[in-house]
Parts: C-alpha cells; structure tokens; sequence
C-alpha cells in the first residue's frame, strides 16, 4: 500500500518537469492585509486573515478562481485518469473503527468501501451480525452530515454522538437510546464537545464544552434534566491553551480529570463524585 502512494506521488512531482508549460502559468493573486492578533501576550501578524470568511463574495471569487487555475493545470494531464483510478482502488475498501466494550456487546464505528460516512454498529461478543445503530447517509441528500461517536454508557443503555453538518467544527450533541433507536429529548445545541464520560450507573455523564475565547470547561448533565441548568465543575482559570478529558475511575467512586497545558505540562485532578472539593496531583 505504502509503494503504491509513493509511486503516485513520484508521478505527481515529475508532472512539473515533464510539462514545461506548467511554469509559464501564474496563479491568481491573493491580496495580503496589514492584520495584527494577540494571543497570551504574542502579536501575530496574518495577511490571509480576511480568507477566514469563507462565505464572504471576495473569499468565494478567489475560491473560484483558485479552482480553475489548478484545473487547467491538471485536467489536460495524460496520466491523470490512471492516477485517479490507481488512488480511488486504494482508498475503496472497508474501514473499521477499534470497538468499546460494553456490557456483552462491541460497540464499533464502520465505514463500507462504497459508503461516504462512517457509521455506528454493535455487535455480541458471543459472535452474530452487526446491528446498526446510527447511520447518518439518511440526513443529508450530498451526505455532507457525518456522526462523530462519544461515549457508550456502562450498561450499553445509551450513545452519546455528535451530529456534524456540512464539515463545521461544532456538533449537535444527542444522546440515543439503544433499545428504541430514538434520541432522548436531552438535545444540546451546537458546541464544541471535546470530551465525555457516563457515571456509572448511566444516570448522567460529565461533558466538555470548549469555547475559543476562554477555553474548555468542565460541565454534569443528569438525563433528563434542562440543560440550561448543567453545572460548570471545573476548568475556571485555565486559558485556550489547556486541554481537559474528564474519566470516571472504574469503581464509580471519582472523577478523574486530565489536564494538559500544551505540550509541557500535565496533570491529573481527581474528587469523589457528589463531593465539592478536588485534589491534584
């Protein structure tokens, strides 16, 4: 497998040699800002910054004109057609994610060689057919919204998933009831989840809800109950750069709490959960 990208990727960079023409086209120009940022205290000085509106007239204009210069560069290619073939053979096989075990059953992501979108499965440890459980090639007619697969609750009762539309960062956050493949009425509006752990008993789990101007927090949801009254319990002080993963310990006694500041930093927050106070170490 590994060859057979090298060998299309070998073909791709001898294109330029082999077509001297290429290198007497320009492409469109891009025109560059005088923009400044700050971040903790660094200045950043970004050009392009105004190609961050992707929806914008002058950003879809340069899309566009972008999109044509690569295609009269490349259509007219003799050994495109073979690339593209050889590419899409490799790329077209079936892909299995790596399961969770919960409660008798493997719970597995799968995606077919000729399906778009990854969907979710389980299946008896004791052996059987895979029963499927969410399948977002329904939701949208391009199949442009994916599933993105959380957590599974001890008991196998619930998934909790996140429904992404049209490639966007933030989902839907929906937590499905496994026996009567419907959705629980707990439906949280479009975040950025990065992060979830069930208690153990299933009646609840800790989620992790990231905003880009002060950072991640830490936050209980009980099923059922309003999520406009969700508890923030930790993260309060910690900025953009810390990344935090919430764990229940394997008694259902502690929350666990993983902190990374970066990439030089870890830590490790634990308390006994119903309890205010928390420690580290």
């Amino acid at each position: 497998m590994r060859s057979n990208w090298m060998r299309a990727a070998g073909v791709l960079l001898l294109v330029s040699s082999s077509f001297p023409s290429i290198a007497q086209q320009f492409p469109p120009t891009t025109r560059t800002d005088d923009f400044h940022e700050s971040f903790h205290g660094k200045e950043l000085v970004d050009p392009y910054h105004w190609l961050e509106d992707s929806s914008s007239l002058e950003a879809r204009k340069w899309i566009d004109e972008q999109n044509a210069y690569a295609h009269a560069l490349l259509d007219p290619l003799p050994m495109r057609p073979e690339i593209n073939r050889q590419i899409t053979e490799m790329m077209r096989h079936d892909q299995i994610g790596a399961p969770e075990q919960r409660n008798g059953y493997y719970y597995f992501s799968k995606r077919g060689a000729a399906e778009d979108l990854w969907s979710f499965y389980r299946r008896k440890m004791t052996g059987g057919s895979d029963e499927l459980l969410l399948d977002p090639h329904p939701l949208s007619k391009e199949h442009t919204t994916s599933i993105s697969e959380f957590a599974v609750s001890d008991d196998g009762r619930f998934v909790a998933y996140g429904d992404r539309q049209g490639g966007r960062d933030e989902t839907d956050l929906r937590i499905l009831d496994v026996a009567s493949h419907h959705d629980l009425a707990d439906h949280f509006p479009p975040a950025l989840y990065r992060g979830l752990a069930f208690r153990r008993d299933g009646s609840g789990f800790y989620y992790n809800l990231e905003s880009r101007e002060t950072g991640q927090r830490l936050f209980y949801h009980a099923l059922g109950s309003d999520i406009a009254k969700d508890v923030e319990l930790f993260g309060k002080g910690f900025g953009a750069d810390t990344w935090i993963a919430p764990q229940v310990s394997e008694d259902g006694r502690y929350l666990l709490v993983n902190v990374q500041h970066g990439w030089a930093k870890g830590e490790i927050y634990f308390q006994r959960i119903g309890a205010r106070r928390r420690s580290a170490r």
